[in-house]
């Protein structure tokens, strides 16, 4: 589990990129660079969740003929997008995309967050993030936050959200955040516990969020999908008092025909 202080806030706000498919004619970097300046703030900071480049093969889904980079200049774009944020990235995952391109060519995510001082896990991320102080006793607030890029999902919007409950089955944390589905989601649960030293039934929240994307609509109107609207969820930790709210933040983009 990566540990991370984020410093005494009235709330810490989280920013969770994924789908950008830089390389992908469609990519829409006016948009991310709306969501990027925004850790600018001193309390706002940045999770990367995967296909953050294109990567697209001649055996995938995608349009190898219609990148508008090479692999290597995808990467390289990345990183001019990242750099000055750097600091305010607490952890990047592996998405299908990334993984495709370093089986085919060996390029490597690692080798690429480890350049820019990024911590890197290439399935799932786990946090504990701590931000202020309790008022009722001075110590910072903690909050358990599970990561995964994930894959399929269906076409429906309640298939995506069945994807996404689904990482809290085995698993416990106070936040889960899944992409991959470019369909923004937000939804919350409550996962009851017995206090065996009170003799009483806790009751305990999680938010559920699916991340949004940022790259247009041409592989949804191929396959008969639904269109994503661009943007990403923006998620709130409370540093005064555990209470995490969210909110889709949405880009409205109309396409000309």
């Amino acid at each position: 589990m990566l540990k991370v202080e984020l410093g005494d806030f009235d709330y810490a706000k989280i920013v969770p990129l994924s789908d950008l498919h830089i390389g992908d004619l469609d990519f829409d970097e006016k948009i991310l660079l709306k969501y990027l300046k925004q850790a600018e703030e001193d309390n706002c900071f940045i999770l990367l969740n995967g296909d953050m480049i294109e990567m697209a093969t001649k055996d995938s889904v995608g349009d190898i003929y219609g990148q508008v980079l090479s692999s290597e200049k995808q990467y390289d774009k990345l990183g001019d997008l990242l750099t000055p944020y750097k600091h305010k990235i607490l952890v990047a995952t592996e998405g299908n995309h990334e993984y495709r391109q370093y089986k085919n060519t060996g390029l490597s995510s690692k080798r690429f967050y480890a350049s820019l001082n990024i911590p890197f896990y290439p399935d799932e991320a786990w946090l504990k993030i701590t931000v202020g102080r309790k008022k009722k006793n001075n110590k910072p607030v903690a909050y358990s936050v599970y990561m995964i890029h994930g894959h399929g999902g269906g076409r429906r919007t309640g298939s995506k959200a069945n994807r996404l409950e689904d990482l809290g089955n085995g698993r416990f944390a106070d936040l889960f955040i899944r992409s991959h589905t470019h369909w923004q989601m937000i939804f919350p649960d409550t996962y009851e516990m017995p206090n065996m030293y009170a003799d009483r039934i806790r009751k305990v929240p999680r938010l559920f969020v699916n991340t949004g994307c940022f790259v247009g609509s041409r592989y949804a109107i191929r396959h008969e999908y639904k269109k994503s609207t661009l943007g990403t969820p923006l998620i709130y930790l409370n540093g005064r008092e555990k209470r995490i709210k969210a909110e889709v933040s949405v880009e409205a983009v109309y396409e000309k025909r």
